[in-house]
């Protein structure tokens, strides 16, 4: 365990992983989450900057919620993420969906996921008829 200062309000805390924020800022973002999700449920077709405008987050935050697959941009003329791998237009996360695919398949193979290793059967193992000789 590791003692940090939030980014968020400079208090020290035990950080243990992920964003250096301190448990009571996480349940802040948190709830302005929930708050940003309910005004994009309530109104359709907002932008970006309305968003931020209308809830007070900044609009690094809302791109965050984005690359994290929080939330997902549904225009495509405005979706301006664009895939870490090949470039790609994203409406959420950090890759599209055939690079997600081939990084998965590539971390399986290097992990010996993908590959079913096959026994070699003994002939012993192996089921057979028996005849019983009387």
């Amino acid at each position: 365990m590791e003692v940090r200062a939030c980014s968020g309000c400079r208090r020290l805390f035990n950080y243990l992983a992920g964003e250096v924020l301190c448990p009571e800022c996480k349940k802040k973002q948190e709830t302005k989450f929930q708050e940003v999700r309910n005004y994009i449920d309530e109104h359709e077709n907002v932008t970006m900057k309305q968003v931020s405008e209308d809830c007070e987050v900044t609009m690094s935050q809302i791109e965050n919620w984005i690359r994290e697959e929080r939330l997902h941009v549904e225009d495509e003329e405005n979706a301006y993420f664009y895939c870490e791998n090949c470039g790609k237009t994203v409406h959420s996360g950090r890759y599209c969906s055939m690079c997600k695919r081939q990084l998965l398949n590539e971390l399986g193979d290097a992990l010996g996921m993908n590959k079913v290793q096959k026994r070699k059967k003994r002939k012993k193992d192996t089921p057979r008829m028996r005849f019983i000789r009387r």
